[in-house]
C-alpha cells in the first residue's frame, strides 16, 4: 500500500510539474505561428472576445469652400463581432497495472515521459494545423475494402500536409451525407498531377475509431471515396455517422477568415450584415513568383486598408521563394524569361540558401516570413499583426479533480489525466487577412 501511494503521488507531481511546460514547448516546436513573436498572444478576459465594427469610411468627409456649408454628420451603426474560446483536450492514459505492480518512481517516470512526449507533440500539431483550417479533397476516387470496422482505403492527394500516421480525422462523405471518424495509418509520397512528392502522396486510412458513447466502430455508408468528399481535423464535425455540418468546436482559422469563401459568416457577422467584413482570397493556380505574391499584397493594402507585415508559408513554398530570387515571373501583362543564374556570396558551408528553415530572416514585399509546416502546402497566408491576434484563456495544463490531476479511468482500467487549453484566433479587421492559394509545381 505504501509503495502504491508513493507511486500515485509521484505521477500526480509529474503531471502537475512537467505537463504544462512539455505541452508549451511541444506547441512552440510544432507550430511556428504560436512560437513567433510576430503574432501576438494576449490574455483573454471574460467569456468571449468582442469586436465593435464600424463602416470603413465616413461619408461626411468632403472638401468645402471657405464659409461653405458643412456636411451633415454621419453616425454609423455599430456591429458586434464575437469570438468564444475553443477548447482542446489531450487525454493521457496509463494502465492501472503500474500501480498494482508497484513500479518504482523511476520506472513510472520513464513510462510517463514517453506518454507525455507523444501526446504533447501531437497536440502541438493539431493546434498548429487548426490555425490554418480547411479541408483536403482526394485527387482521385478510391474504394474502401468494406463498410464495417477495420475497413481500409488508400486515397491519393495533391496535398498531404494535414495527415499524420496514427491521428484521427473527420471523413466527410458527401454522398451520405454523413461524417465519420477514421484514422490515418500511413503517408507515402507520390508524384501526382500538379505537385511533386514534396507535397503530394497516398494516405492509407482505417475505420477503427470507436464511438465514445458506445465503444463500437460505426459502419460507413458505402465504400466509395469520391473527389467531392473531403477530410478535416477531428472534432470539426460530430462524426460517427453524424451530419456534415461543422460544429464550431475547432479554433477559428485563417481559412475561415479569408479562405475560398471570404464573405462567409465569421465571428457571428456576415458580409450582408456588414459589407466590409470580407477576407482577401485569390487562387494563384500557377507556380510561385515574388511578383505574383507582391501584387496580391498590394491588392490587400488597397482593399483592406493595411499592408501585410507577416507572411506564413509552408516549407515547400519557402523553398520556392528562395529559389525564385533573381527570377522574374509574369506581371503587368508581360512575361520575362531571364536566367536565374547570378553571382551570389556563399559562406564556407557552401550553402547557397543559408538558414532558411530556422528563423532565417526571410521577407517578401517587406513582410516577415514565418515558415510553418502546418500551413496547407499550396497556400500562403498574409496578415497585419496589429489586427489579428490569438486570445488565450488557458495555456495547456492539467485539469484537476479534488485537487489531483490524476483521475481513475471512466471507461477503461486505467489512470487518466486531461490536459486542456482554451484559445481563439480573431481579427478586428477581416480585410487585413489574405490567402493566396493553389500554387503549383511544388
Amino acid at each position: 500500500m505504501a509503495i502504491a501511494a508513493v507511486t500515485t503521488s509521484a505521477l500526480s507531481q509529474l503531471i502537475a510539474n512537467f505537463a504544462p511546460e512539455k505541452y508549451e514547448t511541444a506547441i512552440n516546436l510544432a507550430s511556428p505561428v504560436f512560437a513567433s513573436n510576430l503574432i501576438e498572444k494576449e490574455d483573454a478576459d471574460g467569456n468571449e472576445i468582442e469586436v465593435t465594427l464600424l463602416g470603413g469610411a465616413n461619408p461626411s468627409t468632403t472638401w468645402v469652400l471657405d464659409n461653405g456649408t458643412l456636411p451633415l454628420g454621419h453616425a454609423p451603426t455599430p456591429v458586434i463581432a464575437r469570438a468564444l474560446p475553443a477548447f482542446i483536450v489531450s487525454k493521457l492514459t496509463m494502465g492501472r497495472g503500474a500501480s498494482i505492480a508497484k513500479l518504482s518512481d523511476k520506472q513510472l517516470s520513464n513510462i510517463f515521459e514517453a506518454t507525455l512526449e507523444q501526446a504533447a507533440e501531437h497536440c502541438g500539431q493539431v493546434i498548429g494545423r487548426a490555425l490554418h483550417g480547411g479541408s483536403i479533397a482526394p485527387q482521385a476516387g478510391a474504394v474502401w475494402s468494406g463498410i464495417v470496422a477495420d475497413a481500409t482505403v488508400t486515397v491519393p492527394f495533391l496535398d498531404v500536409s494535414l495527415f499524420r500516421p496514427g491521428a484521427a480525422y473527420d471523413f466527410l462523405d458527401a454522398s451520405g451525407p454523413f461524417a465519420f471518424v477514421v484514422r490515418c495509418v500511413s503517408v507515402t509520397p507520390a508524384a501526382l498531377g500538379a505537385n511533386s512528392d514534396n507535397v503530394a502522396g497516398n494516405v492509407v486510412f482505417v475505420n477503427d475509431v470507436p464511438r465514445p458513447s458506445t465503444g463500437a466502430v460505426i459502419e460507413l455508408t458505402d465504400t466509395t471515396v469520391a473527389t467531392g468528399d473531403s477530410f478535416r481535423a477531428r472534432g470539426e464535425t460530430v462524426g460517427f455517422g453524424g451530419a456534415l455540418t461543422l460544429t464550431g468546436a475547432a479554433i477559428n482559422s485563417f481559412n475561415s477568415i479569408a479562405g475560398a469563401s471570404p464573405g462567409a459568416s465569421f465571428m457571428g457577422v456576415s458580409a450582408a450584415q456588414f459589407p466590409g467584413w470580407l477576407g482577401q482570397y485569390k487562387a494563384a493556380s500557377a507556380a510561385y513568383s515574388q511578383e505574383l505574391v507582391v501584387g496580391f499584397m498590394g491588392r490587400m493594402h488597397q482593399q483592406g486598408g493595411a499592408y501585410p507585415n507577416v507572411a506564413i508559408m509552408p516549407p515547400q513554398l519557402v523553398g520556392a521563394h528562395v529559389a525564385a530570387t533573381g527570377v522574374h515571373g509574369a506581371m503587368f501583362g508581360q512575361t520575362n524569361t531571364i536566367s536565374a543564374s547570378r553571382p551570389m556570396t556563399v559562406d564556407k558551408s557552401a550553402d547557397k540558401f543559408g538558414n532558411v528553415y530556422e528563423n532565417g530572416g526571410l521577407k517578401i514585399g517587406g513582410a516577415s516570413i514565418v515558415q510553418d509546416p502546418n500551413c496547407i502546402a499550396t497556400r500562403a497566408v498574409f496578415l497585419h499583426n496589429s489586427k489579428t491576434k490569438i486570445a488565450v484563456w488557458k495555456k495547456m495544463g492539467p485539469a484537476e479533480e479534488a485537487g489531483d490531476p490524476v483521475m481513475v479511468g471512466r471507461t477503461t482500467y486505467s489512470n487518466e489525466a486531461l490536459v486542456e487549453g482554451g484559445y481563439q484566433l480573431y481579427t478586428t479587421k477581416r480585410g487585413t487577412v489574405g490567402v493566396l492559394d493553389s500554387f503549383t509545381g511544388l
